[in-house]
């Protein structure tokens, strides 16, 4: 079920409220609605006089329909849309934890006391993620070369969970009756529970809250609905076109919707009129742990195939005959939840890529792949060529040609591959290194040496020459190993722990075996050198391998076994050139690995010799967002949500009334509140003041800070009779272009005072 607001919310403050908390001293008219509404919260009373004039009571209405609807800018937006930069091939709970609390997200509730008939009980919601999914996922490490070079979101069944738990004992299936039914914000709608038959079975219902004045409308399930106007005993509501009047506490169903009337308020005419309906499409009905849920498709990116049958979330129902906390397990105490049905976890079922989310039920909460972390790119390009290594060559071990046949690796970016001195060293066991220099370049050139069976390697400087670097050679009692002689160096994508270089051959001799450049990923973070690799078949003139070699002409010059062909193994990725690497030589899309490295269309460079790959700036993250659907939530703006009563009468108001903050309606005569603050000073009237005044003399608009608590602040509208009471709450109700500023604004004889 979808709503998107089109008027202010009403009456809704009147018959709900929320959390307390202390604002900052010094609250003024301008910074309305704050501190009354903060946060996610409403945080305010509304006190009228138990005796006040009808006039006090809509003035009341109006303030409180106002601040209601109200959002107000918070400083913790990324806390509350619990926001983390995930790496590529990892599970979000790498980052996120598993079980989301009010904490993490603002949409969630940390307390909230609902009642069972006369008992009370302490619940809270949560969003929970499976510990192995949803995954960033590429096209490489999930071997699925559709996906390309988008970062995809996958997500296994029940990978995403929404639970609402007791904090108290109780026990569903003994205590909620018809008569004593569960009425619960679930998933930010009302659902009401009227059953529980077993320890896995509710009956249930769900709908949205509404409160609208005559003339105001919503749109649930694509249908406008708007309140008419109201008699003392009912409602006429309008539904997409369709009218029909519903008794105050009765339900119908009107073009195709059901309509609940909760309360209605009747004034003369119908500007006042306003009432709380409640609407949705389901009737009350039965459901069984594994049914779909109410409302069981997504909004989007859920299964095109689904249905109330075929549900994208179903219901999650354990242990309601337990008398013990809530929990959300099926081996836990009272557990009622909802998980994902849907499955993506392959390019057929189209797993959500960058600026995609994920929606729970109603729109409630999203999963979303916000934004990449890096977005430059170098570019790296390996190829053969010939090349002049006798004319301008610098440091020539042995003759060199001057059309010698090499392997030759390219950088779009200045001094971005940087070598290692490897002097003597023996790498690994596999290949023996005598590089000697430590300097970057854009380009290496690698030749085959056939007189000690080795790797020559060379860099070119500034002036574009050749520098001989060193060889490389293989140890022939060794076992297969990478042999790693440079790294890139390229933003946050450096050092030994980032992407490194690295030649590999498969046999004991350069002489009798396969020889392969590889881009190794050593961050820690993703691949760590264990899976998250690129390997490039280098290859020469003859037979397979460097086998027969014994010209220098006869050097390395292609890619893979066949010349200027395109074969599955020029290209390989995994964690070795084995039977479990894919062989990625002839695939006609681009690829990208853990570490974001891009492979550009295979199929296409390999068919000329090359291989294309482009480096990322650092090893890619992805922003995930787990929060409201709402943008506006993600920049700090939070609604104001009410979900219990705070419309009180002056004489239902603890004394001394320091719970929340306040918004006293009627002056000293009329609302005691204001009496006591006038006995203390804090406000400037007391009731014999204004008594002796004219109706129409004027009214008062205050704020008072450490009203009747440190901290806490009561904003008073006060008129001479109660016609400026009304007057002074039109103008409260307009703030934000009505041009209230200070501490006060007062009119009339008031004014002078």
């Amino acid at each position: 079920m979808q709503i998107r607001k089109i008027a202010s919310t009403a009456v809704g403050a009147l018959l709900a409220g929320a959390t307390f908390a202390v604002p900052a001293l010094g609250a003024t008219l301008d910074g309305l609605p704050a501190p009354f509404v903060s946060g996610s919260a409403a945080n305010f009373v509304v006190v009228v006089g138990a005796g006040a004039a009808t006039a006090d009571v809509i003035g009341a209405v109006d303030i409180a329909a106002r601040f209601g609807g109200e959002t107000v800018s918070t400083g913790s937006a990324e806390k509350k849309q619990g926001q983390k930069d995930a790496y590529l091939g990892k599970a979000i709970t790498s980052q996120f934890p598993t079980r989301q609390t009010s904490n993490d997200i603002g949409i969630l509730t940390s307390k909230a006391t609902i009642s069972i008939g006369s008992d009370t009980y302490d619940t809270h919601d949560e969003i929970v993620l499976a510990s192995t999914s949803p995954t960033l996922n590429t096209s490489l490490n999930s071997n699925q070369k559709d996906y390309g070079t988008e970062t995809v979101l996958e997500v296994q069944q029940g990978a995403i969970g929404y639970y609402y738990l007791f904090d108290t004992k109780v026990n569903i299936t003994k205590s909620v009756t018809s008569t004593t039914p569960l009425v619960i914000s679930f998933l930010g709608q009302q659902m009401t529970i009227t059953a529980s038959a077993d320890a896995t079975t509710i009956t249930a219902r769900a709908g949205t809250k509404l409160s609208l004045k005559a003339g105001e409308s919503a749109t649930v399930e694509n249908k406008l609905v708007k309140l008419v106007q109201t008699s003392d005993t009912s409602a006429l509501v309008d539904v997409g076109g369709t009218q029909d009047t519903v008794g105050n506490g009765n339900t119908k169903t009107i073009n195709g919707l059901q309509v609940k009337v909760d309360s209605v308020f009747n004034d003369q005419g119908t500007v006042n009129d306003f009432a709380v309906i409640i609407v949705g499409t389901n009737a009350e009905k039965s459901y069984t742990h594994g049914d779909g849920f109410i409302s069981p498709c997504s909004s989007a990116n859920g299964d095109s195939a689904c249905t109330k049958d075929t549900a994208d979330w179903t219901w999650v129902l354990n242990g309601l005959a337990s008398n013990t906390k809530g929990d959300t397990s099926a081996g836990g105490g009272p557990t009622i939840g909802i998980q994902n049905r849907f499955t993506k976890a392959s390019s057929s079922k189209s797993p959500i890529k960058l600026g995609q989310a994920y929606f729970l039920p109603y729109d409630f909460a999203k999963v979303e792949m916000t934004s990449a972390k890096y977005t430059d790119y170098m570019k790296l390009d390996v190829f053969p060529d010939t090349l002049d290594l006798n004319t301008t060559a610098i440091g020539n071990p042995r003759t060199l040609g001057t059309a010698e046949k090499a392997i030759v690796m390219t950088s779009d970016v200045d001094d971005t591959i940087a070598l290692e001195d490897q002097s003597g060293a023996a790498g690994n066991a596999w290949f023996q290194s005598d590089l000697t220099a430590d300097t970057t370049s854009k380009k290496l050139a690698f030749v085959y040496s056939n007189l000690n069976d080795t790797i020559d390697v060379w860099y070119y400087d500034k002036n574009g020459k050749p520098n001989y670097a060193g060889n490389l050679s293989v140890n022939n009692t060794g076992t297969a190993a990478v042999n790693n002689f440079a790294h890139i160096e390229y933003k946050d994508t450096r050092g030994t722990g980032g992407v490194q270089l690295g030649l590999n051959a498969s046999n004991t001799s350069l002489t009798s075996g396969d020889l392969w450049l590889v881009l190794q990923d050593q961050d820690s973070n993703v691949g760590g050198a264990t899976h998250d690799d690129i390997w490039i078949s280098l290859g020469f003139t003859g037979t397979r391998g460097l086998t027969g070699l014994t010209a220098s002409t006869q050097g390395l010059d292609r890619l893979g076994v066949t010349k200027s062909s395109a074969e599955d193994r020029d290209v390989l990725y995994g964690a070795n050139v084995g039977g479990s690497a894919q062989q990625i030589g002839k695939r006609d899309v681009d690829q990208m690995t853990s570490y974001g490295i891009k492979v550009e269309k295979p199929s296409s460079t390999t068919a000329s010799d090359h291989a294309t790959l482009s480096i990322p700036a650092g090893p890619q993250q992805i922003r995930v967002t787990i929060g409201a659907k709402d943008a506006a939530s993600a920049t700090g703006t939070r609604t104001g949500q009410i979900k219990t009563s705070v419309s009180k009468l002056d004489t239902e108001v603890a004394t001394p009334a320091s719970e929340k903050n306040l918004v006293l309606v009627g002056g000293p005569c009329a609302n005691r509140l204001v009496a006591q603050l006038a006995d203390a000073g804090k406000y400037a009237w007391k009731c014999d003041d204004l008594g002796k005044l004219p109706a129409g003399a004027g009214y008062s608009i205050e704020m008072v800070n450490d009203a009747f608590a440190t901290g806490q602040v009561a904003l008073v509208v006060s008129g001479v009779s109660a016609a400026d009471t009304r007057a002074a709450a039109a103008r409260v109700q307009t703030f934000d272009t009505d041009g209230l500023k200070g501490a006060s604004v007062r009119t009339g004889v008031l004014a002078t005072a």
